[in-house]
């Protein structure tokens, strides 16, 4: 019998039945939904009457229906969802056995185990505590799937006893008799070998410190202790360790209320004068990075290819925040096709006010594109790169686009495992997972959304709308997205396929860094087009 769960529905649904706005010849009815309620709560805590408690939720469901008409619609959803959770836990319990029995999944001395997909191909069970029959708490018992991602995703065991609502010691006794010890998550490899490594990743991203070197390792599957990267760090960058120190940042207060509810998107121009510009989206509840690319157009369907991938991995958003940029006129009006208009389902406003992304262009300009921001300048002062050659901007094109996106890419993958101090030093996947696991019974349309299965993907859902709606246009501006190809292609007049394949062998073959490449290409594109 889950109790706990009977009286904390009852609890929701008493709060949206006695909330305030309620006009007189509707409180009648309320106050008759408040006592079916209460008489619910009593009947649901004996087995024995857990028909007699269906039938009273069935009334209050057509006492509900009566005046759907005269209540606001977020009023009537939330009382409504309370009345189908508690009809469900009803007819578990109207069972022979009297236990609650799930669907799919299997049970274990008292515990079910409902297994749940989340976003990015990733499975975890959602666990239920049931009544045996015998005295005391049923015995703890927890999948060794979801024990061992957690693992793997760097929980500590005081996070990991949180979720499964346990001790710590209960934790450490469960790893140990998987052969999973925390100590011996760190990977093992030489010193040399890790100094090469982070050698490496300071001379990509020299204004990295610890934590976002850290990401980038977690990224890459190397665990290290926090110390050791400090340590070799401070002897392999000095000077950028030092100036690091030097360096701080006012922070605000912040809130959403659960994962998915707002992401802000936006595009960022340091690049714009060599033609290159970066789109990202970043989930203000975690901060976990949702996309981030660099293509060398600025259109509004370029914006929603990477939005719809960014959806199709991580789940749709209830609401997106942009400025007042074209190019994210696509992303609204996907926005109020799937979510609904005039409930704000794209907010649009000054820079100023969409800080989450805002404050992430500080450290991808740090770590990516300052890199590039310098050498494209220094080509231009060596009178090797003019911005007014055709040739030479689709060769610096050509050559350099590919190396952003892996870099940016490597970027994403590192912020989302770096830990952040001011949330119990949690990464922003974890910030993001926990966020869903920790509101497993919220009624908000993103975790239900995530924790059901839905046959339809994107693309179908965005046909469906297109021709219920049927707008001129729309099938034209949504078609061109819904493919998921990779950033723009360039081309340049009086080449074929054939030239720009061997000019794509030449450059690759190539030896030595993006600056011979690039001269190597500007060399190759002169010999063709003469």
């Amino acid at each position: 019998m889950r109790t706990c769960h009977v009286w904390s529905a009852i609890d929701r649904g008493r709060i949206a039945v006695l909330s305030p706005g309620v006009a007189v010849n509707e409180k009648q009815m309320f106050d008759r939904i408040s006592r079916i309620l209460g008489e619910v709560e009593r009947l649901l805590t004996d087995n024995d009457n857990a028909s007699e408690a269906k039938e009273r939720l069935l009334q209050a469901k057509r006492n509900l229906e009566r005046i759907n008409a005269s209540i606001d619609e977020h009023r009537f959803n939330s009382i409504a969802a309370v009345l189908d959770q508690l009809l469900s836990i009803a007819d578990a319990q109207a069972q022979p056995d009297g236990t609650l029995q799930a669907q799919s999944g299997s049970q274990s001395n008292g515990h079910i185990y409902q297994p749940v997909s989340v976003a990015d191909h990733v499975t975890v069970c959602v666990y239920v505590c049931c009544s045996t029959g015998r005295r005391g708490r049923p015995r703890l018992e927890i999948p060794f799937e979801q024990l061992r991602y957690l693992y793997e995703k760097g929980y500590s065991a005081k996070r990991m006893a949180q979720h499964f609502k346990c001790s710590v010691a209960a934790v450490y006794k469960l790893l140990y008799q998987h052969g999973m010890k925390m100590r011996q998550r760190y990977t093992n490899m030489s010193e040399e070998d890790l100094t090469a490594i982070i050698t490496n990743l300071s001379k990509q991203h020299p204004n990295s410190g610890t934590e976002m070197i850290n990401g980038y390792l977690r990224s890459q599957g190397i665990l290290v202790p926090r110390q050791k990267i400090r340590s070799m760090l401070r002897t392999a960058d000095p000077v950028g360790t030092a100036s690091r120190w030097g360096r701080t940042v006012a922070r605000r207060t912040y809130f959403v209320p659960t994962p998915n509810s707002l992401w802000h998107i936006d595009g960022h121009m340091k690049l714009i004068r060599w033609g290159f510009v970066t789109h990202g989206g970043i989930d203000g509840y975690s901060r976990m990075v949702v996309y981030l690319n660099c293509s060398t157009t600025n259109q509004a369907d370029v914006v929603q290819r990477s939005f719809v991938q960014a959806a199709k991995r991580y789940g749709l958003p209830s609401r997106v925040r942009s400025d007042y940029g074209s190019e994210n006129i696509d992303v609204a009006l996907l926005m109020n096709l799937l979510r609904g208009s005039g409930r704000g389902s794209h907010i649009t406003g000054q820079s100023v006010h969409n800080e989450r992304i805002e404050r992430l262009w500080r450290d991808v300009h740090k770590d990516v594109t300052s890199t590039f921001y310098k050498e494209f300048y220094k080509l231009e002062d060596n009178d090797l790169l003019h911005i007014d050659s055709p040739t030479e901007m689709f060769a610096l094109k050509f050559v350099y686009l590919d190396e952003i996106n892996q870099l940016l890419e490597q970027f994403r993958n590192g912020w989302n495992s770096h830990k952040i101090r001011t949330e119990q030093s949690r990464t922003p996947h974890q910030i993001w997972l926990d966020g869903f696991l920790e509101n497993t019974n919220s009624t908000a349309t993103v975790v239900r959304e995530m924790f059901q299965e839905e046959d339809d993907n994107l693309e179908a859902k965005l046909c469906s709308l297109l021709e219920a709606n049927d707008e001129e246009g729309s099938e034209q501006t949504v078609g061109r997205t819904v493919s998921m190809d990779g950033v723009d292609s360039h081309s340049i007049e009086g080449l074929d396929n054939d030239q720009m394949q061997q000019l794509r062998n030449a450059v690759d073959n190539t030896n030595g860094g993006s600056k011979l490449k690039y001269r190597r290409c500007v060399t190759i594109l002169n010999e063709m087009l003469r």
